[in-house]
């Protein structure tokens, strides 16, 4: 039988050493992602934004894999050659991320419903 790669990902994260892994991996590549998203969406290549930031395409390339972990400042140099600012935010473990919670369900035709205390 073959095993997916989603599937195995599913088995490990149930071992508490690699779901542990897992969790300490997980800031790295949320940068990573973010970084990636953010030079696409502003439509340069790995080059260019490694030209504006004053840096290599390979170290662009090393961060967007998830190789390379940027210290604070460059992470700052990097933003703001983007066009951005950088900084800190923290919320507990357990609570809900608002980036990736559910969106009110609407009808089509009716405006979104309020959210509460807006």
């Amino acid at each position: 039988m073959t095993t997916t790669f989603e599937e195995l990902v599913t088995v490990l994260e149930h071992e508490p050493a690699t779901a542990e892994r897992i969790a300490d991996l997980a800031p790295s590549r949320e940068l990573a992602l973010m970084l990636a998203r953010l030079r696409m969406d502003l439509g340069l290549t790995q080059a260019e934004f490694a030209r504006r930031a004053g840096v290599s395409q390979a170290y662009i390339s090393q961060l967007e894999s998830g190789i390379a972990n940027p210290s604070i400042q460059k992470l700052g140099r990097l933003l703001r050659s983007a066009g951005f600012v950088f900084e800190f935010s923290a919320r507990p473990a357990n609570a809900v991320d608002a980036r990736r919670a559910p969106k009110p369900a609407t009808a089509p035709d009716q405006p979104p419903l309020a959210q509460p205390g807006g």
